[in-house]
């Protein structure tokens, strides 16, 4: 602050104060205001399911589980499939075995799994 050394000084900080605590007023009741929306429980739950959706963990757990499923799926389908072809077996065995050793193999995984990645949850500008 400065020295206030007239009348008119005084006045003029007293109206520059008044104007400040306005302004401080409006923000505060804003903040307030604000922090109320969030604490509702409809804004914590939205905000939580947010949350827990942009987490690269579940994104990983689910895409694992979708591919797995995946897997049983093929091999209960390809082990029902027994024909009398002998090619066709040999197929349906060689699937299995490739859908399996994809989904064990950490490299071949990783690298499909972070290209479905990108493209499956890239940001939208």
């Amino acid at each position: 602050m400065q020295n206030i050394n007239s009348a008119a000084d005084l006045k003029k900080a007293i109206i520059q104060l008044e104007l400040d605590r306005t302004v401080q007023w409006e923000f505060l009741q804003e903040q307030v205001c604000n922090t109320y929306e969030s604490m509702k429980p409809v804004n914590l739950i939205k905000s939580s399911l947010i949350d827990l959706a942009s987490s690269p963990y579940l994104k990983n757990k689910v895409f694992a589980l979708v591919l797995g499923s995946l897997n049983k799926f093929i091999s209960k389908h390809t082990s029902k499939e027994k024909s009398a072809n002998p090619l066709k077996n040999f197929f349906n065995n060689l699937l299995q075995v490739g859908v399996t050793n994809f989904i064990v193999n950490p490299i071949a995984f990783n690298l499909v799994k972070g290209f479905l990645m990108q493209s499956l949850f890239k940001k939208t500008k």
